[in-house]
């Protein structure tokens, strides 16, 4: 499926308000429906096309961030309008050219980068003698190439210069708490093994980071990895750059050329919401504090976003940068919580190019699914599927690397927001709380203590909504208490104020607390659930004259929502556009409370969020194989820079938990939502200490990709590791409903959810027994049933146990039954239809879930 893949999506926050800043015609649009329906055959080929290919969306999307309408442009302006692009050289770059020895320091990296820089040089007059254009940055460790602006007419000529690999369009991105880490077990890992990132470092490529919070603190410096001669040695060697302190020793602005790191965005700084997330390490109650993932690792503050006031994006050639830079300074993980809609899987884009060599000279890679639904659902998007079209997938470049993990966001148990309770005069009777509450902006938080209340009725007696001829001169000076509905919240605002009430109180009129409501500032206004509304009208009618008792603070609730889904509605849905597994695991990003600058703390939810607890888990994981008095540690230290981070990945995925669908009799939430499962980080501990066994499929990924297949039988061969000295005996478990095999389907309200094939089956064929310290491949059959319909996704888990009692690892799987590449795939909708969530078709979206 060939579409647009640089359109630019926040994934700081769910998609709750998404305001277009910028349309590409009709028959654009049409072009992109078309691709998507009748060009499915591209799957194959678009990884050979898709990145390669100069398409007009891409040169919209960037010069659309740069305040330009490419549609008003003449024809000949458009051939002639220069773009930033990026150019990769077919020669190897330092990373993976042999010229850098194991344990290299950062400054002979530096040098070896830089004489593959200096190879450029015929490459760089001959693009110049066409461009008339200075060559712009360049890179040499895990890219080849360099950075440049070229005429839309000219691209082409460059791309037939001897040497040229590939040229892009850099692409325009835009920036995608204690319960979260019980929730994953981490604690439990600080306690048992006292692993809390002590020696490793994360990279934090985002909008910037403040060194100076008081969060931002190592326990003890002499653990550090980089120290200050460290950085020193690779700012000389780089002529940028600069030593902030012992937490955060090394930062550099990549977006603005200097060295001023921190975000100075007024309303909220996502890169310092991320970096809370990851490493914060707090000490005093979890709403004044944060404790992160990993709280003893050190930061890198890789600012790729500008402190400019016009331009909230990034582009190829910042994130390119600080990806290289980062794996110079041997930084154990990278996170990057941002990302482009919908991807594709190619390393002829050089951002995933990057990202693949970074990982494979020992920086894992973690980075965001994305905030964008299923292209099925309408303008919201969300898990929801109006029409009909299998090919629904989000997820975002550059977290379709294919060495990357790729993260979607489940929701927080806990919501550290303002919480209401209120008692009677006396506070020995509590009426309602505490529970999630909302209030009008400006709105201070002692307002409604020791106030009179007022239930507001309608005719028939019951409680009103708040019209004008529902009040009567009572409800002078006390808090008036009406229902949601039929009425704006600006309106009920407006009649109560009216009528003479101090304050208003809005009860919901489903189930479930008031948090969503537009309010206007200035009035003093709040909401309760309709449970605890209920108890507020029931006590007031008994004690009319009564001044209560009203306590609204900042304090960790429980997140009543996850009775419905304990996935967050905005998650990214997979596979990539050539059935590639992804995303890879899930993790907390809904309501993550996390820190601001100078020692401030918000909530935010995304991917954003979900994305930096995994990197602070692996972190943690990298650690444990450090751990001289591990078992196996010896085993660790043999294994080649690529393989500790594929193993990190695959230890992760093989442990993680699968999520079930609480709205749909607990069956599974699909893998092209949830990824292998929610990340438990006491279990991947657990097996790097005890048994450290995996198992990948057979090209060793660690998600079995059946791809497209007609037949009703399907052979595919997975590949155990046993890494213990004692032979392994596994079993294919039978685990009830997380042992069918599903596919999908939606609902009377058109959600997505998985359904039971009935009459399908994974069967082993032949035992499972791997020999000490030994791989294994073994084959599975699955089997449809006849009649089961064509162009559905056939998909599960297998869960797999150990003879030894230490060890159980899961592997999903995921195909199409189905020429996926077939023209007969339905239409998903109408070509006008402007409520469809396209937003691969040009749109630019700021989303926000404050």
């Amino acid at each position: 499926m060939e579409r647009s893949k640089y359109v630019g999506t926040l994934l700081c926050a769910a998609a709750l308000s998404c305001i277009p800043a910028f349309t590409t015609a009709e028959n654009n649009v049409k072009a992109s429906v078309e691709s998507q329906t009748k060009s499915s055959k591209k799957a194959a080929a678009t990884v050979k096309t898709t990145t390669t290919g100069v398409t007009q969306k891409a040169i919209e999307a960037q010069l659309a961030a740069k305040g330009v309408a490419f549609k008003h442009l003449t024809p000949k302006q458009k051939q002639d309008v220069y773009v930033d692009v990026i150019i990769q050289l077919k020669s190897a770059p330092a990373a993976t050219n042999g010229s850098i020895k194991a344990n290299a320091s950062s400054a002979e990296i530096e040098q070896a980068s830089k004489q593959v820089i200096a190879s450029q040089s015929t490459v760089k007059s001959q693009v110049k003698a066409i461009t008339k254009q200075a060559i712009g940055k360049s890179y040499g460790y895990v890219v080849n190439g360099f950075a440049t602006k070229a005429k839309v007419k000219d691209i082409q000529k460059l791309r037939k210069l001897p040497g040229v690999k590939s040229v892009t369009l850099a692409k325009v991105y835009y920036t995608n708490d204690s319960s979260a880490d019980n929730m994953a077990n981490v604690s439990t890992v600080w306690n048992n093994y006292k692993y809390k990132g002590q020696g490793t470092v994360v990279s934090i490529i985002d909008t910037g980071i403040d060194p100076n919070h008081k969060d931002l603190r190592l326990s003890d410096d002499k653990q550090a990895k980089l120290s200050q001669k460290d950085v020193a040695d690779f700012t000389k060697k780089a002529g940028y750059g600069r030593y902030f302190t012992d937490k955060v020793p090394y930062g550099h602005n990549y977006a603005d050329n200097n060295e001023k790191i921190t975000d100075d965005d007024p309303s909220e700084q996502h890169g310092m919401h991320v970096s809370g997330i990851v490493a914060a390490n707090g000490t005093s109650n979890n709403t004044k504090s944060v404790v992160g993932v990993a709280p003893e690792a050190q930061l890198l503050a890789m600012k790729v976003f500008s402190n400019s006031d016009s331009s909230a994006t990034t582009d190829s050639t910042s994130i390119i940068g600080a990806i290289d830079d980062s794996a110079k300074l041997h930084a154990d993980v990278l996170n990057m919580s941002l990302g482009s809609t919908s991807g594709e899987q190619t390393d002829n884009d050089p951002e995933i190019a990057a990202v693949d060599r970074a990982t494979k000279k020992g920086t894992a890679a973690v980075i965001s699914a994305g905030n964008a639904g299923t292209t099925n659902s309408e303008s919201e998007g969300n898990n929801k599927a109006y029409y009909g079209n299998p090919d629904m997938e989000t997820v975002g470049t550059p977290g379709t690397a294919r060495s990357a993990t790729t993260v979607s966001s489940a929701k927080n148990t806990k919501i550290t927001t303002s919480g209401i309770t209120i008692k009677s005069a006396d506070g020995k009777t509590t009426i309602l709380g505490p529970e999630t509450t909302q209030l009008s902006d400006g709105t201070d938080k002692t307002f409604f203590n020791n106030k009179q209340f007022y239930v507001v009725k309608g005719k028939d007696g019951k409680l009103g909504v708040g019209s004008a001829d529902q009040y009567t001169s009572d409800v002078k000076g006390k808090i008036a208490i009406v229902k949601r509905g039929d009425l704006s919240f600006t309106d009920k605002q407006k009649f109560a104020e009216k009528a003479g009430a101090a304050g208003l109180i809005v009860i919901n009129n489903e189930a479930g607390p008031l948090t969503n409501a537009q309010y206007n500032a200035g009035f003093p206004t709040a909401g309760l659930s309709d449970t605890a509304g209920a108890a507020l009208v029931k006590y007031v009618e008994g004690h009319p004259n009564e001044a209560l008792k009203v306590n609204i603070e900042v304090q960790p609730l429980a997140n009543t929502t996850t009775k419905s889904d304990l996935m967050s509605s905005f998650t990214s849905y997979g596979p990539v556009s050539n059935l590639a597994f992804k995303p890879d695991i899930s993790a907390p990003g809904g309501n993550i409370w996390s820190t601001q600058n100078n020692n401030g703390y918000t909530n935010m939810s995304g991917t954003s969020m979900a994305s930096p607890f995994i990197a602070g888990t692996q972190a943690l994981v990298k650690q444990a194989m450090s751990d001289k008095k591990g078992t196996f540690y010896n085993l660790y230290q043999k294994m080649s820079a690529s393989e500790k981070t594929a193993f990190v990945k695959n230890i992760e995925m093989n442990t993680a938990s699968i999520e079930p669908d609480v709205s749909h009799e607990n069956v599974i939430v699909s893998p092209r939502r949830q990824g292998a499962g929610f990340i438990n980080a006491q279990a991947a501990i657990n097996a790097i200490a005890k048994n450290p066994s995996t198992v990948a499929a057979g090209n060793n990924y660690p998600a079995v990709e059946l791809k497209d297949f007609k037949e009703n039988t399907k052979t595919f061969t997975v590949k155990f590791t046993n890494r213990t000295n004692k032979p392994l005996t596994y079993k294919l478990a039978n685990n009830g409903k997380n042992s069918d095999v599903y596919t999908s389907a939606t609902d009377k309200n058109a959600v997505l959810y998985d359904k039971k094939i009935d009459g399908a089956s994974v069967k082993v064929n032949g035992s499972i027994e791997v020999p000490a310290n030994s791989t294994k491949e073994v084959s599975l059959t699955l089997t449809v049933p006849n009649g089961f319909k064509e162009n559905q996704y056939v998909e599960g888990f297998l869960t797999f146990e150990s003879s030894d009692n230490k060890s159980q690892l899961r592997l999903p799987y995921m195909g199409f039954y189905g020429d996926w590449a077939s023209n007969d795939i339905p239409i998903f909708a109408k070509l006008n239809d402007k409520n469809v969530f396209q937003p691969d078709q040009g749109i630019m979206y700021y989303c926000n879930s404050r």
